[in-house]
């Protein structure tokens, strides 16, 4: 065989392609380890970021369920509990004009006594209700009035209806004393 000249002044020969195999070889037995490092290191950070994915997955399926129960949140607890008492209002001021007359009414708007805003809501306690379809709730409320604050602890029944959720309130026991018997 003849040889040839390379651009680097090399000798080309029959040995010289046995050396260039053996250098070649050399050379990915030295850069294979850190090749092989890399390698494990990369498949190390594929695995961490599998799992992260795989825990990302999962917090989204729990808060995916968690989001559709039907329990009711506390915003549509708050609104339905502010429809609720609209609606007593409005009963309330038209059962004043049935028996009272329309100055009645007139007093009562002139006294603030038909207008309120709840100033505070805050969300307790829901469980399924036993009784009705829906969830018996507890909850505190802040409600301002013409006449100053109200602050109250109650307890009533939240349930879908075609128009959004609804309340009714669990009316509590009378309670009753036997003095002096």
């Amino acid at each position: 065989m003849a040889a040839h000249r390379l651009a680097l002044n090399v000798t080309w020969s029959a040995y010289s392609a046995d050396l260039l195999a053996m250098t070649r070889a050399l050379a990915y037995k030295k850069h294979s380890r850190p090749r092989v490092v890399h390698s494990q290191a990369w498949r190390a950070a594929e695995r961490a970021t599998r799992m992260r994915a795989l825990i990302v997955i999962s917090i989204a399926i729990g808060v995916i369920f968690y989001g559709h129960s039907n329990a009711p949140t506390e915003s549509q607890m708050r609104d339905a509990f502010e429809h609720y008492l609209a609606d007593q209002t409005a009963q309330t001021v038209e059962f004043i004009k049935e028996t009272g007359g329309p100055s009645a009414v007139e007093r009562v708007k002139a006294a603030g006594n038909d207008r309120f805003e709840i100033r505070a809501f805050r969300k307790l306690e829901c469980q399924q209700s036993q009784a009705k379809p829906g969830y018996d709730c507890t909850f505190n409320v802040d409600i301002d009035l013409a006449n100053g604050m109200m602050h109250r602890a109650l307890e009533g029944r939240f349930y879908n209806t075609s128009t959004g959720i609804a309340f009714e309130l669990v009316e509590q026991p009378a309670r009753t004393s036997f003095a002096g018997r």
